[in-house]
């Protein structure tokens, strides 16, 4: 192999790194501001600083369907409790590419 070759090699897996980048950041971009006014089951709680303090929390919504939110910083919630959350979606890049968590207006208890 020559430099060329290695050149060629370098510029396809560039591509292929920056096609993964603009699809992940196409896919975040149609979540960020959005806002969110849910009152959820709580189903589970986990605490995290991978790439920044946030909480990730499984809830279930209406029809016992069950969702995840990544919201910014740390919130205690209990599990089984049901909880009126107002967020706002916000861009969060991580080494890995981009995601979204919500930026949390208000937690109230509702029981």
């Amino acid at each position: 192999m020559d430099i060329l070759d290695l050149a060629l090699i370098g510029i396809i897996i560039g591509v292929f790194v920056g096609l993964y980048y603009g699809v992940t950041l196409v896919y975040a971009m149609t979540y960020v501001g959005q806002k969110y006014d849910v009152i959820v089951t709580v189903q589970a709680v986990e605490h995290s600083t991978r790439f920044g303090k946030h909480t990730k929390v499984w809830v279930r919504v209406y029809g016992e369907q069950d969702i995840t939110y990544d919201l910014k910083g740390w919130h205690n919630l209990e599990v089984g409790k049901t909880y009126r959350i107002v967020f706002v979606n916000k861009l969060w890049i991580t080494p890995i590419g981009f995601n979204i968590w919500g930026e949390v207006k208000e937690i109230t208890e509702i029981s």
